[in-house]
């Protein structure tokens, strides 16, 4: 009797994991790459699982990106969806650091700790 419940229980256990991996997300801002690993394209970041995904897709940071996406898109702006982008570079700077150190003498007097009190 034990016997048909172990094969029965590896039965479903086999089944189980087969289901397991034929679970494709179908969303368009989902890929795959060619060694299979489930990709974001929105966010540009990797998904570990298929199971992840509706948690990726519920986070604040998928969120965030979904609503840029939509105002670049209602503003007629090109859009591009690989997620984050670098800044435009500055036409005015040329590479030198915008903040300025000071100079020593520009300091404000410090008050001294040997003063005597009364």
């Amino acid at each position: 009797m034990a016997s048909k419940d172990k094969q029965a229980l590896r039965e479903m256990m086999r089944q189980h994991r087969e289901a397991k991996g034929k679970t494709v997300i179908t969303d368009p801002l989902a890929k795959y790459s060619e060694a299979g690993q489930l990709f974001c394209v929105l966010c540009n970041t990797p998904v570990k699982s298929e199971m992840v995904w509706t948690a990726h897709v519920q986070g604040r940071a998928h969120r965030q990106q979904l609503v840029a996406l939509r105002s670049r898109r209602a503003g007629g702006q090109e859009v591009q969806a690989t997620g984050r982008q670098k800044r435009k570079a500055d036409p005015e700077d040329n590479g030198l650091p915008r903040k300025q150190a000071r100079m020593p003498d520009e300091r404000p007097p410090q008050p001294s700790a040997s003063s005597s009190r009364g």
